[in-house]
């Protein structure tokens, strides 16, 4: 072995044991920060706090949560409360990335080479899109989308109130329908469309829109509950979150639930992706 060679051996040995030193000796520690390193470019603390990447394949940006333990779903006494909706539970959850913002349509057209969107602009969230296409994305990326507990986790942020805001949310804070009382119809506050993502403010944890805009596919299959005329039962279904700028301000509450058909096209309809260790 050469006296360069020998030396480079010696200072790679010394790194690693630098490496697993500042984990402190924490194994699985030094192999996220390795996987973060081959797939992501650090953007450094959002203004909450919490460590920002971009993923190298698909250009979206992420804020890294750490692991933690949170009570998932709605008591039965939640202003707007549905027969879906879980009754509350503790959930425990490792650590995940999951978008800063909905996935606009230019992120979408620059992997899937087409936009189907009603209202077409690129910082606008991808609109219309089915959970089976949503999957083809996430494949392509290799990315994915978030399970319901993920979800449902970020959009909180450490909060047990109906919204991550509090016990309600203004039209400052997020898309939705807003009725005029008068007269039931829309209101002179009602957008009727969707925004550029990241319009409005975000959560304690810097994540946007989890409240209104569109509703975001999520993994889980719907296995029991109601389900509306126009969904087969043996066709696969998955479970949207958030709400809409279509939809009233119950339906933006952090617990609440849809079912669809992974197959079924809505202008009300997009997503958000996660990235995991495992």
């Amino acid at each position: 072995m050469t006296l360069f060679k020998k030396r480079f051996f010696q200072l790679t040995l010394i790194a690693f044991v630098g490496l697993i030193f500042i984990a402190g000796l924490n194994w699985d520690a030094l192999v996220m920060e390795y996987k973060l390193w081959r797939n992501f470019k650090s953007l450094g603390l959002n203004n909450q706090g919490y460590r920002e990447y971009e993923h190298l394949k698909s250009d979206i940006v992420m804020v890294l949560l750490p692991g933690g333990v949170f009570k998932m779903g709605s008591p039965v006494d939640e202003e707007g409360r549905n027969e879906n909706e879980e009754l509350q539970r503790k959930v425990t959850l490792p650590a995940f990335l999951i978008g800063k913002y909905e996935v606009s349509q230019g992120q979408w057209e620059r992997i899937m080479e087409i936009n189907n969107s009603k209202n077409k602009k690129d910082k606008l969230p991808v609109d219309s899109v089915t959970g089976d296409k949503c999957i083809e994305f996430c494949e392509k990326t290799e990315l994915s989308l978030p399970t319901e507990e993920q979800w449902e986790y970020a959009c909180r942020a450490g909060t047990s109130t109906p919204f991550s805001f509090g016990s309600t949310i203004t039209y400052d804070q997020a898309n939705f329908f807003v009725m005029n009382p008068a007269n039931g119809k829309s209101g002179v506050q009602a957008r009727g469309k969707t925004i550029p993502v990241g319009s409005l403010k975000p959560n304690q944890w810097g994540i946007f829109d989890m409240h209104g805009n569109v509703w975001e596919w999520c993994t889980t299959k719907e296995k029991q509950g109601t389900v509306t005329s126009d969904i087969e039962e043996d066709k696969p279904k998955n479970i949207m979150r958030g709400g809409s700028f279509a939809h009233s301000i119950y339906y933006a509450r952090s617990a609440q639930r849809k079912i669809l058909e992974q197959g079924i096209v809505r202008g009300t309809v997009g997503f958000r992706v996660v990235w995991n260790f495992d």
